[in-house]
This record gives C-alpha cells, structure tokens and sequence, in this order.
C-alpha cells in the first residue's frame, strides 16, 4: 500500500496511534498538530494551526509539493475543555468551535482541491459522542461537535455524485480507555484504506456502520421486490481489511 495521508491533531494518542498504523502499511504520512513529535519513519508531524485557513493552504502546497498527491486526509485534532458558560469568556468558548468545527473546514478546503485533480481521496471525519441531553460545561464542545456531524452529511452531498472517486465517513471511535487508543485507530486505519462507495456520507461507530433507518412504506416494498436487506460493514481487526457482517 502506498500514497501520501495527512492527520490533524496527530500529537493525540489517537491520532498518533492511527498515523503509525497508516505508516506500518507503507502510507507517507504527514501529521500536523501544534505540538510536533520526532519523525518516526514514513510518519512525520508537521507544526500548524488548524485554526489559520491560510497556514493549511500553505501546509497543504508544502506537502504535496514534497511528498506528493494527499489520499487520505483525517480530522482528529479536537479540544475538550469544560466551561461554565455563565462564567466563561465568549472567545475561549469560540475557540473550541474555532478547533473542533471550523478547523475541518480549513483543512478540507485546503487538500480537498489536490483530491478533485486526481479524481479521488478520502476523508474521515473522527466524532465524539456528546450526551444527550448535554452536560453542563460543554457548550462549545457540544456545538462544535453537533456542526461536525453537519460537515460530514454536508460535505458528502456537495461531493456526491460529481466526485464519485472522493468518500467522506464520520467515525465515532471506541475509546475504551481499558483497550488503549491502538485497537481503535487499527480501526481508523482501516476505515482510512478502504474507499467503498457504501461508506459516503456514512457513521460508523466503532468499528460497524450505522445503516440509515428505513420506513415501514420502504421495507414493505423491498419485500415485495425481494430486495436482500441491506448489510452493515463491519471493520475488521486487521488494518488493511474489511469484512461484511454474515
């Protein structure tokens, strides 16, 4: 397996986890964070601010001037900081909006012209769950993480259909802290190499994909028509593989 991955927050336990998968199966990786780590063979961070859409623009024509054509790019640079809202500043409240929201826009907007010239690419959306309803204190969180899961639905319309090559998926990881972040992002890896159509505009929690509900109206006529009901894909273990459920 060979080409060129690109991950946010990849100073993160996850996103550090997920880039060493990448790259033990031959990806070019280039993560970017506000913290680099040392290079680790085909996997080098890069400092930028996901918050400054000119820096990614910037970051997006330096890599793939080095390395070449990105891939795979994925967001998994997140803050998580509880705030009472009746005490908190509006900016440091923004700011996660600014991180976890607008920070995706930035670097999709950057990479994603580097995806349409090569007439594929793949983009992996890394959710957090938010309790519903919301926990006090997490307000920017909340909304920024509520709007990522717009991004994703939104961004697969607006790439559907005239960019069949490109699949963009929300991926709600299993974070077991029991587990580590290594099972999880050989998951995340393998969501990442596999372009199956059927994940655009998907959810996948863990590592099985939600299917989108069906009403009583549409099951009735795919029993009709004899229609098989459709099947989840289900990640499997290893990071270069994906099974169906049986």
């Amino acid at each position: 397996m060979s080409g060129v991955a690109v991950i946010t927050g990849s100073s993160t336990d996850l996103g550090h986890a997920i880039a060493r998968h990448l790259a033990a199966h031959g990806m070019t990786v280039r993560g970017v964070s506000r913290h680099p780590r040392p290079a680790e063979g085909l996997f080098q961070t890069l400092q930028g601010d996901v918050t400054d859409a000119q820096a990614m623009r910037d970051l997006a024509q330096k890599i793939e001037g080095q390395v070449g054509p990105v891939t795979i790019l994925i967001h998994a640079a997140a803050i998580h900081r509880r705030q009472d809202f009746l005490s908190a500043r509006a900016e440091d409240v923004c700011h996660q909006v600014q991180v976890n929201l607008c920070g995706r826009i930035n670097v999709t907007a950057a990479f994603l012209p580097g995806m349409v010239a090569q007439g594929r690419g793949r983009i992996i959306n890394v959710a957090r769950p938010v309790p519903r309803p919301p926990l006090p204190g997490n307000l920017g969180f909340a909304v920024a993480q509520a709007g990522a899961d717009i991004l994703t639905r939104t961004l697969s319309v607006e790439v559907g259909g005239r960019l069949p090559g490109i699949v963009v998926t929300e991926w709600v990881p299993d974070l077991d802290p029991a587990h580590g972040p290594d099972q999880a992002a050989g998951l995340g890896a393998a969501l990442a190499l596999n372009d199956d159509p059927a994940l655009h505009g998907a959810t996948v929690l863990g590592d099985r994909q939600i299917l989108p509900g069906r009403s009583l109206r549409r099951r009735a006529l795919d029993l009709l028509l004899l229609k098989p009901a459709a099947r989840p894909i289900v990640l499997a273990p290893e990071p270069t593989s994906l099974k169906e459920t049986t």
